[in-house]
Formats: structure tokens, sequence, C-alpha cells
């Protein structure tokens, strides 16, 4: 005869098919849009029409980031990215600088 769970522990299980993940792709989709459509009747501080991203501002977040943490959805964890060669820091920023060019 199986044991039975507690109801706590049952209710957790039911529920967890409709927790998502902060890795889960479908998700990510949702919230860029939701934030996109928040952020056209935004009314504070204006954004900088330029972007911030340069070399050294990615340097400083590659250094700063927390070692032996879970990869992200790429697989990527932050030693990955400590270790790997200094041009990558250079790549994502001009990346992130064009993948802001096709926001605006």
């Amino acid at each position: 005869m199986p044991i039975p769970l507690p109801t706590n522990l049952q209710l957790t299980l039911k529920n967890a098919t409709h927790v998502t993940s902060c890795n889960n792709v479908k998700q990510k989709t949702t919230l860029e849009s939701e934030y996109s459509k928040l952020r056209a009747n935004h009314a504070g501080f204006p954004t900088a029409d330029e972007p911030v991203f340069d070399t050294e501002l990615v340097s400083k977040i590659i250094c700063n980031l927390k070692l032996r943490k879970a990869a992200d959805i790429d697989g990527l964890t932050g030693e990955h990215l400590l270790h790997s060669h200094p041009i990558l820091q250079v790549i994502i920023s001009r990346r992130e600088m064009m993948t802001f060019a096709k926001l605006i």
C-alpha cells in the first residue's frame, strides 16, 4: 500500500504544471511583449537614445557574476563567461548595441 502524501505536497505537485521556469522561452517572449506594451505608455524619466552597453560595462558585469550557479537556458554558467576569451566581452557589447538599434 503506497504511503499517502501530505496535503500540502499534493497541492504543490498538482500546481507544479502551472509554474513556469525563468528559463522558459515562451514565458520570456510573453514578458518581453508585456514590458514593451507598458514601456510604450511610460511617462517617467526618459531612456537614453543611445545604447549604454560598452565593453567596460559588460566586463564589470561578467566579473561580478556569482559563480557555481545554475546554467541559463543556453547552458552557460558564470564560469563560462568569466574564463572565456576577452574578445567575448567586445562581441557581447556590440551584439547588445545592435539589438538596441533594432528596437529604435
